[in-house]
């Protein structure tokens, strides 16, 4: 039963970040896109920039690689389960990385602020399809959660763990649109197509790695 949920789960993940690719988002400035800057030029504050200036580094590709490290000793040395850190830390580089790497490279899309849709407030390079902060959060976070449920024995606690790191995730997506540095239709792949492939790996884990 859990693993007809979570098939269904991952199948219905990916459907939005198709959708993206069939109408091109990569390639022009959607509708969604600028009702989305209207917004976000009106809304924009000295509070809120700090705010989301702030929560955006929690989606910083150096917290993952310390996080996930930690995360692999623990398990090599609490747990002595070599294949779960060795399924974990492939899942966290090849997920969180480089699939990113390779899907920006492959649609090379210009940041907003470089085709001058609206003004940056922080610096960012490379392509912007999809958002490498929005995949990486939630691949990572989801990685994070699901190793805490497999030794927690609170359904409760591990579902907070779970709504939780997905909201923390969620907001720092957002703070990538409200920053200036990605489209919506950035986040909207990134999220939607990060949490396609850690579904993927989590169903591996499952069939090929026991706890």
């Amino acid at each position: 039963m859990k693993n007809r949920i979570l098939f269904g789960i991952t199948l219905l993940s990916i459907l939005p970040f198709l959708y993206l690719i069939y109408v091109k988002a990569y390639r022009f400035n959607l509708s969604i896109d600028v009702n989305v800057w209207y917004f976000v030029e009106r809304i924009r504050s000295n509070e809120l920039t700090k705010f989301f200036s702030t929560i955006t580094h929690l989606g910083d590709a150096w917290l993952f690689v310390i996080l996930m490290t930690a995360l692999v000793i623990w398990i090599i040395k609490r747990k002595s389960n070599l294949k779960l850190a060795a399924w974990l830390g492939f899942s966290a580089i090849l997920g969180a990385w480089l699939m990113n790497k390779f899907i920006k490279e492959y649609f090379m899309r210009p940041r907003p602020f470089v085709s001058g849709y609206i003004e940056n407030l922080t610096s960012a390079s490379g392509y912007s399809f999809p958002s490498g902060h929005s995949m990486g959060s939630i691949i990572c976070y989801i990685l994070i959660a699901y190793i805490f449920s497999l030794y927690s024995r609170s359904k409760f606690i591990n579902i907070l763990v779970y709504v939780g790191l997905i909201i923390l995730s969620a907001i720092i997506a957002i703070s990538r649109v409200y920053l200036g540095v990605h489209y919506p239709t950035d986040i909207i792949a990134g999220f939607t197509f990060g949490i396609f492939i850690v579904n993927i790996f989590i169903i591996i884990r499952r069939f090929l790695v026991k706890v």
